[in-house]
């Protein structure tokens, strides 16, 4: 397990904590009225701590080694909508960050300009993640979920309510706690390494977006970021595969139908993130009060 340098985390320490990416600038693009559906709602429900996961106060004893990060969300009561990023695993499930949508009585997916209401959300118990299904005609290709090595890794979304990329490498581990959702878990720090647009200050709406490798393998999910240091915030895989377990066993076992197969490196990662957009296997998601 690599560690960061006691100088990195100091200076952490002395920096305001990690806002979660759902920021001002997701506000701006959010769909009115126009797009509800009838009388519908979104049922957003808590899935059940089982054998698969760790609970918070189990995370804090495995954890005990990594410093700690604590990031603030929302309160739990809304008072805004907002938008955030979703990402296609396969077997018609999506994957997103917990904060883009809890507390949401709608929540749409944007596709194509077409917007579906997504009517049923399952949280992590003890993570920042969030899950749901979504039915359509075409399956677009998925983002693989293989072990490998955790390096340069990329990103791709629609930070400030439009579409863009980043790429980012890979500082340590460390403990992600949200105390308002009583959350504790592994996470990922990475460095901002590169931008597009190359005037994107905050990332906020890549908020739930995937980190991927250059080979389209899943990293981690973005969920916060530190904006006066260039740092991102990735939940860790173990998070979400056990989110994954409790919800399909068999997700995991995917592996050759339609995967996304792209090489990504620093030089055409918003190539590469603009046709993955365009596949349909990053989309926006939008809360709607």
């Amino acid at each position: 397990m690599k560690g960061l340098s006691n100088g990195f985390y100091i200076l952490v320490a002395i920096v305001s904590v990690l806002w979660s990416l759902l920021s001002t600038f997701e506000m701006e693009k959010t769909p009115g009225k126009s797009v509800r559906s009838g009388n519908k709602l979104t049922e957003i429900s808590t899935l059940e701590l089982n054998s698969s996961m760790l609970s918070s106060s189990e995370n804090r004893r495995k954890l005990r080694s990594l410093h700690k990060f604590t990031i603030k969300s929302d309160s739990k009561i809304r008072k805004r909508g907002g938008s955030g990023t979703a990402f296609y695993l396969g077997n018609n499930f999506w994957v997103t960050a917990r904060h883009v949508i809890d507390q949401c009585p709608m929540v749409y997916m944007t596709n194509k300009g077409k917007n579906a209401l997504i009517e049923r959300i399952f949280l992590h118990p003890n993570s920042d993640l969030a899950i749901f299904s979504h039915v359509e005609e075409n399956d677009p290709p998925f983002f693989n979920l293989n072990k490998g090595e955790i390096k340069d890794v990329f990103s791709s979304g629609f930070p400030g309510g439009s579409p863009g990329d980043i790429a980012i490498k890979f500082r340590g581990f460390a403990a992600i706690e949200n105390k308002e959702y009583n959350i504790y878990e592994k996470g990922l720090i990475f460095t901002i390494t590169r931008r597009d647009p190359y005037n994107l200050q905050s990332i906020g709406g890549l908020s739930g977006g995937p980190a991927y490798s250059k080979n389209n393998n899943l990293k981690g999910v973005l969920v916060a970021e530190n904006v006066r240091r260039s740092l991102a915030i990735v939940v860790d895989m173990s998070s979400l595969r056990s989110l994954l377990l409790s919800v399909d066993s068999t997700l995991s076992s995917i592996s050759s139908y339609k995967p996304l197969s792209y090489e990504v490196d620093e030089n055409n990662f918003a190539l590469v993130g603009k046709k993955i957009r365009d596949q349909s296997s990053i989309r926006q998601l939008f809360c709607v009060l």
